[in-house]
């Protein structure tokens, strides 16, 4: 009977024990005591539902996680075979890549060679330079300049001069020579 009295009532309570005590006619104490068994027993099956509920729930989520690991492990495997597409890729572009490169090398060497004969030829034209340099060297020392021109000129000029007087004397000799015979 001490539960009676500690037990707090809820408006539905209250509902139900007027309905009990007014229109059923239950002493108090029976209309209390019966609201406090609806009560329980709402609160047993409620409790129940609650569990039945949550073991339920649990179960699917334990079933989600399941779904969701197996779709997860089958995406995790798509991505793995998708990186290992990638890195097969890159080991073919690696390989291109180290093709090129050796095309470079080629390359390279090639320019090499080309550099080591434009270097020769560039001594050969040097030596070249140095030989008509010597040569024009030679060549200035055997022309004569302008002084050694104007000098020779000059003397031509006189012995020129020199030849024409004579010429002129020896025609005129012949010419009278051949007027007075």
């Amino acid at each position: 009977m001490t539960n009676i009295h500690t037990f707090v009532m809820r408006t539905v309570d209250i509902r139900l024990y007027d309905i009990f005590r007014k229109d059923l006619s239950l002493p108090d104490e029976k209309a209390q005591e019966l609201v406090i068994a609806l009560d329980e027993a709402s609160t047993q099956k409620m409790e129940e539902t609650h569990n039945h509920t949550v073991d339920v729930i649990r179960k699917d989520i334990q079933s989600l996680k399941e779904s969701l690991k197996e779709y997860m492990d089958q995406r995790f495997d798509n991505i793995d075979q998708r990186f290992a597409q990638v890195d097969q890729r890159f080991v073919q572009v690696d390989l291109r890549f180290a093709q090129i490169d050796s095309r470079f090398a080629q390359i390279d060497s090639r320019f090499a060679q080309i550099d080591s004969r434009f270097e020769k030829i560039d001594e050969r034209f040097v030596q070249i330079d140095k030989t008509f340099d010597q040569r024009f060297a030679h060549v200035d020392k055997t022309f004569a300049t302008k002084e050694d021109l104007a000098k020779t000129e000059s003397n031509i000029t006189r012995w020129m001069f020199i030849f024409w007087a004579g010429q002129i004397g020896a025609t005129v000799g012949f010419i009278w020579a051949f007027l007075k015979k």
